[in-house]
């Protein structure tokens, strides 16, 4: 299962060799590292980023993370 905000795997290909907690883990890993070159040897999870990334998967987490986030907070949702 990928989630509601992750990208189903397409249907022709090979099946996935990593799962995607961890390709998530090392793609969150890139970015408090700074960018792509702290884990450029591992072709997965950059181009995963990258798809990610070009796909608009970040803003949609960013966006349905946002609400529950500034509730448990305290503060009110945002407006939609």
């Amino acid at each position: 299962m990928t989630g509601p905000l992750l990208p189903a795997p397409s249907k022709p290909g090979r099946r996935r060799s990593a799962g995607l907690r961890a390709v998530f883990d090392a793609v969150r890993h890139m970015l408090a590292a700074g960018g792509s070159q702290a884990l450029s040897a591992l072709a997965t999870v950059r181009n995963r980023f990258h798809s990610w990334r070009d796909g608009g998967v970040p803003e949609r987490m960013t966006d349905a993370l946002r609400g529950p986030a500034r509730e448990r907070a305290g503060r009110s949702a945002p407006p939609a």
